[in-house]
């Protein structure tokens, strides 16, 4: 007899399709630079996602776009040198403090 908990066949229809939407969206996101929703349609999916995830743990799996930061970026952008930041900004928290003044 098996330990596993069982899983309700709409959750796991429901998280299959969320996966696909999910790697869908974020192709169009961060390969074509085209995106079809926004990202807090995009951020509602993954929520949804996540939460069955949670309640089912047995649906979870390293493919899941629950485990992945986000894409490959666009080939057109232009490679840029970064600057090491000093002062307010450099600390975490404080990406939105403005410099000090001249």
């Amino acid at each position: 007899m098996s330990t596993e908990p069982v899983v309700p066949a709409a959750a796991r229809r429901r998280a299959a399709e969320l996966r696909e939407l999910l790697h869908h969206h974020a192709h169009r996101y961060y390969v074509l630079d085209d995106p079809e929703i926004g990202d807090d349609a995009y951020d509602a999916l993954l929520d949804e996602l996540r939460a069955l995830e949670t309640a089912h743990p047995t649906l979870e799996s390293s493919a899941s776009p629950t485990q992945r930061v986000g894409g490959e970026p666009v080939s057109r952008l232009e490679k840029v040198a970064q600057r090491a930041l000093r002062g307010p900004t450099a600390r975490l928290g404080g990406a939105d403090a403005r410099p000090p003044g001249p």
